[in-house]
């Protein structure tokens, strides 16, 4: 997405907007909210997360990581309290359906961010549904496996309940170590 600022002839980018963070690694805890569909609820479910660990005294931090409606969910999470929010846009990335690899380099810098923030836990929605839009490679980023301490995943069904599952074993490999 290219766009022209009206006092100059300089294109910008969504990248000429990512956050940058100090921090170098992230490690606060994590909360990783999840679903086998889009619109079932994650972002709700997030917002009751929140709401309830900033009404226990946290600061909470919020990052939808990949998916559509970042802002819109954004100003929910902010809503419900969240100290913090910000999306995939604020990594520089207008989708996260892109290279995986670019993903992954892009979506620590929001999740430094919160580090930076000095919140106490940082509730992640991974938009659309958990096996798709980069969701595995961002379940597989080190500084999100290494601090998860809880992984919602919302299903509509049984069967689609079951496939997550089998996915989670053969391919995500949560909890580690829960």
């Amino acid at each position: 997405m290219r766009f022209r600022m009206a006092t100059s002839s300089r294109k910008l980018s969504v990248r000429d907007f990512v956050v940058r963070p100090e921090a170098t690694r992230l490690t606060r805890p994590v909360f990783l909210v999840g679903a086998t569909s889009g619109d079932y609820g994650k972002t709700t479910l997030a917002g009751h997360f929140i709401r309830h660990l900033t009404a226990a005294g946290l600061r909470v931090g919020a990052v939808k990581a990949s998916g559509t409606g970042g802002t819109m969910d954004c100003a929910s999470h902010r809503k419900n309290g969240a100290v913090l929010a910000l999306d995939q846009v604020d990594a520089g990335l207008i989708s996260t359906h892109g290279d995986p690899a670019e993903v992954a380099e892009r979506l620590v810098t929001v999740l430094r961010r919160m580090e930076d923030a000095d919140v106490d836990v940082v509730v992640v929605e991974l938009g659309g549904e958990v096996v798709s839009a980069a969701n595995p490679v961002i379940a597989s980023l080190p500084e999100i496996r290494e601090n998860t301490i809880g992984f919602a995943i919302i299903s509509g069904d049984t069967l689609g309940a079951y496939g997550v599952r089998a996915f989670n074993c053969e391919c995500l490999h949560y909890p580690p170590g829960l």
